[in-house]
């Protein structure tokens, strides 16, 4: 049976996906519950953006500081560290994003539209 490709790219925007983590990477603790209030990990595009962001959801929950470090720990203790790329693209990440609530109804709306769209 052959693979069937989809014939449509569902909508997405990257950048602001890395915004979105960057940011909150940045911010902290204090930027993720202005998120959460409009993302959700299946709201990510790829897999990796999934795997950092359910991440962070964790230490937060955990209550433990939300950065680059403790986000590589993390991703190492869940052996998903490589997966996304290693330290190298977390840090990348960092490099002067918008803020979470500029990046993240965009990417709501990106995730919105791949569900329910036509």
């Amino acid at each position: 049976m052959p693979l069937e490709v989809p014939s449509r790219i569902p909508p997405h925007n990257l950048d602001a996906e890395r915004a979105v983590l960057g940011a909150v990477l940045l911010e902290g603790r204090e930027a993720l519950p202005r998120v959460v209030e409009v993302l959700r990990a299946s709201d990510f595009y790829t897999e990796a953006h999934r795997a950092m962001y359910q991440a962070m959801l964790t230490l937060f929950d955990r209550g433990a500081p939300v950065d680059s470090l403790t986000l590589s720990e993390e991703l190492r203790r869940t052996d998903q560290l490589q997966f996304v790329g290693g330290p190298a693209a977390i840090a990348l990440l960092m490099r002067r994003p918008p803020s979470p609530p500029t990046s993240a109804p965009t990417r709501r709306s990106s995730a919105t539209w791949r569900c329910c769209g036509s």
